[in-house]
Order: structure tokens, then sequence, then C-alpha cells
């Protein structure tokens, strides 16, 4: 398992033994607090905490809006390319948001290729942007892309295991299957 700790406040003397599993934390908690990946409780802090997740799909996340954002004002393929390289070149865990930026940028090549995900409130600048500005996705990209996803779905991944925490999650590993299988026009 993997996982990290990005933000604590009103704590005290805080060491983290990240090893995921318990997480254990010297010091004082006036609240309780989600941060990045864990939510700790009575000084304990446990995987599974807000990733700023509201969907399953690959745009429903602040990672992934973030990421589009940073697309849409560089709007090149080498821009597609940097999240996907990020997950093929990751040595150990796949960190979330790393994952999240992936998945974004396969859902640009995918949408590139008229192949269309999830239309909705945030992923309409980017439709319209891919609408009046067509690409040709090389398939050396979308080979990559396609190995890049099969490595978030792999052990190594922090974004599958924080999804299935409490079991295996059906609707997201659907909805990556369909990315992937989307990126492939």
């Amino acid at each position: 398992m993997c996982c990290q700790l990005r933000l604590v406040a009103e704590c005290s003397r805080i060491q983290c033994i990240d090893n995921c599993r318990q997480l254990v934390l010297i010091g004082t908690m006036t609240r309780v607090y989600s941060v990045g990946l864990a939510v700790i409780r009575n000084n304990i802090a446990t995987p599974g905490g807000n990733m700023g997740a509201w969907a399953e799909d690959a745009l429903g996340n602040d990672a992934a809006c973030d990421w589009i954002s940073l697309f849409l004002r560089d709007p090149q393929l080498r821009t597609i390319g940097k999240p996907i390289s990020a997950v093929l070149c990751a040595r150990g865990c796949i960190p979330v948001d790393t994952a999240c930026n992936c998945l974004a940028a396969c859902e640009v090549i995918a949408r590139l290729q008229g192949q269309w995900g999830l239309k909705n409130s945030y992923s309409r600048e980017l439709d319209s942007w891919i609408e009046s500005n067509p690409i040709v996705v090389p398939d050396a990209l979308k080979k990559s892309a396609d190995s890049a996803i099969d490595k978030i779905l792999g052990p190594d991944s922090e974004l599958a295991e924080l999804w299935d925490e409490g079991g295996y999650n059906e609707t997201w590993h659907d909805s990556v299957a369909d990315l992937q299988q989307r990126i492939f026009g």
C-alpha cells in the first residue's frame, strides 16, 4: 500500500511512519482532519481521506480539473504526453495526483478522436476546445496511454488503492476500462 500526508494543521510534533496501513502520528490533534490521502482520528491516520473526487470518471476530481486547465493553457501533444510519461516512469507507488492527471490526459486523447466520455460542466471548456481544434493522436501516444492505464490499475497505484479501499469499486474500474477502450478510437 502507498500513501502520503500533504498537510496537517493545528498539530505539533508530528511523526509519520509511512507504511500506509497505519500512520502513527505523535502530536496533538484538536479536530478530525482530512489530509491528502489519509484521515486523522485520535492521532492515527488511515488511508482514504478526501482526495477531491466527486465522481468515478476521469474528470471527476480536483487534480484532473487542474490538469485540464494546464492543458488548455498549452494545448499540445507533448502536454498530453507528460502525465502519461510520469506514470510510465514512476518507480514504486504512483501518487494519486499523477494517476489522476494521466487519466485526464487519456480522456483528452479519447475526446480528440470523437470518443466522448461524460460531458458536463467540468468538461465544457475542454469539449469546446476539442471541437474547434482537431488534433491527430499518434498511435505511439495511444499505446503509451494504454500502458499507463494498466499501471494505474495495478498494485502500485494509490488511486486504485483508494477507490478499492472498501472493496472492489466496480463503477470506477468500469469507467477506467471504458476510457481505456476509447483511447484507441
